[in-house]
């Protein structure tokens, strides 16, 4: 993994507060290609993990939230009321994590949007190119076919990243963020006009799987490295089915 030890000399803070969408961007501009390049792999091998977590809320709130597994097994009875609560908790819960992998650029985090505004310098895309070039220093034709490979993924991962970020899926999940969090009856957005409406079933996992198609990119390009998505999917799927399918609940009152 890489380090951020150039963040750190910086003097960026790692506190709650975080850097200001302006001042993070100002900041990327000041640094170096080498110091872009750095951070943004750093930041994406921590990105692919955070991922994984929302993959495993996902695989639970299919079987929870999104099908009658548990559901069937409650009858009308008080004990419904806290299963409902809990329900709803845990969606509130997967769309405000799931929100969280498309926040604005912010140095002192790892999202998607924060990791392309690092890439995007053409300069970084030469490093990219170049570090691709010397996987395979005695095969000329094979290396330069990763480099230019790696300099596609890594654009590929930019527009997808913009795709995303202006999409109405985001927009419904962060405004219900922002109402949900911060106890708002209108949202910022709201207040000024725009009418926003509550997220739909599937924005959390058209979130996630554009962020797992992102950061795949971004992996590949910046730390030369790919991740098995699909076989960890369906990892997180046995382990939730392991539990919820072996689950027999009986409503004692």
């Amino acid at each position: 993994m890489r380090s951020l030890t150039g963040a750190r000399r910086l003097g960026w803070r790692e506190g709650r507060d975080g850097l200001h969408f302006e001042k993070s961007l100002k900041t990327i501009k000041c640094l170096s290609p080498e110091e872009r390049y750095e951070l943004a792999g750093a930041k994406t091998d921590k990105l692919v993990t955070e991922i994984l977590r929302q993959m495993r809320t996902t695989a639970n709130n299919d079987i929870v939230v999104r099908s009658p597994v548990i559901a069937q097994q409650i009858p009308i009875s008080y004990a419904a009321n806290a299963y409902n609560h809990f329900r709803v908790a845990q969606l509130h819960y997967e769309l405000i994590q799931v929100s969280k992998l498309w926040e604005p650029v912010d140095l002192d985090g790892f999202g998607l949007q924060t990791i392309s505004a690092l890439a995007d310098d053409n300069a970084v895309f030469e490093i990219v190119s170049s570090t691709h070039l010397d996987h395979y220093p005695k095969d000329y034709p094979r290396a330069a076919a990763w480099a230019k490979l790696s300099t596609i993924r890594l654009s590929q991962g930019r527009r997808l990243a913009s795709k995303v970020s202006s999409s109405q899926s985001l927009t419904r999940v962060r405004n219900f963020r922002d109402k949900v969090a911060h106890l708002l009856e209108q949202s910022r957005i709201e207040k000024k006009g725009s009418v926003i409406e509550s997220p739909l079933q599937r924005d959390a996992q058209v979130l996630l799987r554009g962020a797992r198609i992102t950061v795949d990119r971004f992996h590949l390009a910046l730390n030369g490295a790919s991740f098995n998505w699909k076989e960890s999917e369906l990892m997180c799927r046995r382990h939730a089915q392991a539990l919820w399918h072996g689950m027999s609940i009986t409503v004692r009152e």
